[in-house]
């Protein structure tokens, strides 16, 4: 239940007034509750079931064509909307009419009626306070305005399927009837279209807890006939039958059977096992209609006429609906498919492009038989890289441990530089170690700098180590005779040519799998794409033939 001050759409709550098998009622008004406009009748989608799948596209669908519906015997919709799981219809706020209650004895004082007058608004209040004298020209109105309402409804393919007394609101003048309205033509629909798309597999199954709410079920039972379960599909059979059996209770109150008893007649036929065909059928037999032209209904077609084309335009509507919603859902997995295809595609392309200038990402070049490796970041021109830190420039003279630095492309070689904290002079104490933490606290004569120059291999997909080069020497690769490679500084090198040998030392990459997921996954959703698009292109076909023939 929502509080007094919840704001739905443009409307503001103002108190609740039920609970029924369809929803909550709210008065409300519009704007907020210290500036009141308009009073409103707020009705509200349970929340179980406007937060199903779909739901959203069908209440606009339904309430887009209930709002169109609007004639004598018809209380109109005047808006909808949603805001989140909240889904809500608006009618004008009807006040009903004053009642005081006649009883046998002397006309009570003015003091004792103030006391005992009531509001009726429905017919269900009318039926209990006995507050309209029923003749049969009350009844031959209350009759002709429910069958105008139902057959202008019926004509549009919205069958009611929940009429009973208190959806039917009266107005009166003293005991006198003056107009009658059917209300919430096509709420039982709204309720119960995803248990008929079978998203519910019980359709007798409700969701309704509140006493208030199955009373008003069991309400709604009483006038369906015995074949219309809660959750299937409004028929306008229902309709008619719900009509005969409100017919029948006005005629239980009335003494005289003789005097009532063409009315007798039709009630019976009403919710009989062979009953009226239609709603044209079923208003032409009304006591003492007369012409129905005066009403502004053509009775130049065949009942059976008038039978067909409402199936049809219900089942035009209800067609609709279906196709929609699977060409709604055959679309988004088009797109999404589609979509995800694509981009793995272009990573696919990307990554190709990028490996065939640069070396592979987050993947380490190793040495063979030592500690030695890089891995290296994503960058252009430039990027991050990780290496291992030579003993040399290890203030304990151990090494091994890992390092961060920089890479950068010269002259067709990656040159990484990399800097390492030579630590504490343990000779001088004038400066301790916290006094290295900070910004400016450092200077790069508190680093070993050293830079490595690599010529990367594409075909082989290896590195070729060039040089070392740190603040005072140059160091190269080299070999003497069958001893293991080694690093001496080029000086010495060109010193001691004759037993020395330049070094081809290679950083070969770890073996990975070569195979190619994104490119894999790219032709999996393309397909996948297809066999959508395919499906799209059969169903669009398949709903302009349906339309064809239907026409």
């Amino acid at each position: 239940m929502l509080s007094a001050g919840t704001r739905m759409g443009p409307y503001t709550i103002d108190s609740w007034v039920s609970e029924g098998a369809c929803g909550q009622s709210y008065k409300g008004f519009q704007g907020g509750l210290s500036e009141k406009g308009n009073a409103e009748f707020l009705k509200l989608i349970p929340r179980e079931i406007s937060e199903m799948e779909g739901f959203g596209e069908l209440f606009s669908q339904e309430c887009s064509a209930i709002e169109q519906l609007e004639g004598e015997g018809v209380w109109p919709l005047r808006s909808y909307g949603s805001a989140k799981w909240k889904h809500w219809l608006s009618y004008d706020w009807f006040d009903g009419s004053d009642h005081t209650p006649v009883t046998e004895d002397t006309l009570p004082s003015e003091e004792s009626s103030a006391n005992q007058v009531s509001t009726v608004k429905t017919l269900k209040d009318c039926l209990a306070e006995d507050a309209i004298d029923w003749n049969q020209d009350a009844l031959l109105h209350l009759m002709k305005n429910l069958h105008l309402a139902v057959l202008k409804a019926h004509e549009m393919g919205i069958p009611h399927g929940n009429i009973k007394p208190s959806n039917i609101l009266i107005e009166k003048k003293g005991r006198e009837l003056q107009n009658a309205w059917i209300t919430e033509f096509g709420l039982y629909r709204l309720i119960t279209m995803n248990r008929q798309n079978n998203q519910v597999a019980n359709l007798d199954f409700h969701l309704s807890t509140n006493s208030q709410a199955r009373d008003s079920e069991a309400e709604s039972k009483a006038f369906r006939p015995e074949s219309g379960l809660w959750g299937e599909m409004a028929e306008e059979s229902w309709d008619l039958f719900s009509l005969g059996m409100i017919g029948g209770k006005v005629l239980a109150l009335q003494s005289s059977d003789s005097e009532w008893s063409k009315w007798n007649e039709w009630a019976d036929i009403s919710i009989s096992l062979d009953p009226f065909k239609n709603g044209m059928e079923s208003i032409s037999a009304l006591p003492g209609i007369g012409d129905l032209s005066e009403f502004g209904i053509k009775n130049n077609l065949s009942t059976t006429h008038i039978t067909e084309n409402s199936d049809k335009l219900r089942l035009r509507k209800e067609k609709e609906w279906e196709f929609e919603q699977r060409e709604s859902n055959l679309s988004f997995k088009r797109k999404m498919t589609g979509l995800i295809g694509i981009l793995f595609l272009i990573g696919f392309f990307l990554k190709a492009s990028y490996l065939f200038f640069f070396p592979s990402l987050w993947t380490e070049y190793f040495l063979e038989g030592a500690t030695d490796r890089y891995q290296f970041g994503f960058g252009i021109w430039s990027g991050k890289v990780w290496g291992i830190l030579p003993s040399e420039y290890d203030g304990a003279g151990m090494g091994g441990s890992n390092v961060v630095g920089e890479w950068r492309k010269e002259d067709d070689l990656f040159k990484l530089s990399f800097r390492k904290f030579k630590g504490l002079d343990d000779t001088k104490e004038d400066k301790k170690l916290w006094q290295f933490i900070g910004k400016g606290a450092t200077s790069e004569a508190d680093y070993y700098h050293w830079e490595d120059y690599l010529g990367y291999d594409r075909g082989n997909d290896h590195f070729v180590f060039l040089k070392r080069k740190d603040e005072s020497t140059t160091y190269v690769p080299v070999v003497e005779k069958d001893e293991y490679p080694k690093l001496v500084p080029e000086k010495y090198f060109f010193q001691n040519k004759s037993r020395l040998q330049r070094a081809e030392i290679l950083f070969d990459r770890e073996i990975e799998s070569t195979r190619s997921w994104g490119l894999f996954l790219a032709i999996g959703f393309l397909l996948a794409f297809s066999l959508y698009n395919r499906a799209l292109k059969h169903l669009r076909i398949e709903r302009t033939n349906f339309f064809n023939e239907l026409q």
